[in-house]
């Protein structure tokens, strides 16, 4: 199951959920359709002390954490799942990495939707891929 459907399943069981984003990314609403039911959104630079700040206080009043970054990329801003647990002791943490863990392609940035097709290989993904190439180099 992938990550963008666990959280509008949340939603539905009655969970409040918090899309949170960069400011400094595209907006993608046709993703967004697919990605965010159910949730409410804001967005956070995480390169600012406030903003970092913002999101520690929304860790520490959060049961689950689901993210999406590269591996290593919100560890390296304080947010990996050790830093997590010393926020909220016993934070669930779910972690998705698009290209997976470990290879040539782990840090490569992934788009879900991209990611799914990609992994399909049918002539239409492929098509897809090609086109949303720009996106993810």
């Amino acid at each position: 199951m992938r990550l963008a459907d666990i959280d509008p399943r949340l939603s539905a069981y009655g969970a409040d959920t918090l899309l949170i984003t960069s400011p400094k990314l595209p907006a993608l609403p046709g993703l967004d359709i697919d990605t965010s039911r159910g949730k409410r959104t804001t967005q956070l630079d995480l390169t600012r002390s406030d903003d970092c700040a913002i999101l520690k206080n929304l860790v520490s009043a959060a049961d689950v954490f689901l993210q999406a970054y590269r591996p290593g990329g919100l560890a390296a801003k304080g947010f990996g799942v050790d830093d997590l647990n010393k926020m909220k002791p016993g934070i669930i943490s779910a972690n998705l990495c698009a290209w997976g863990w470990e290879g040539i392609w782990k840090d490569r940035r992934g788009v879900c939707t991209v990611d799914d097709c990609h992994c399909l290989m049918s002539s239409e993904s492929h098509s897809l891929i090609h086109s949303c190439k720009q996106l993810l180099d």
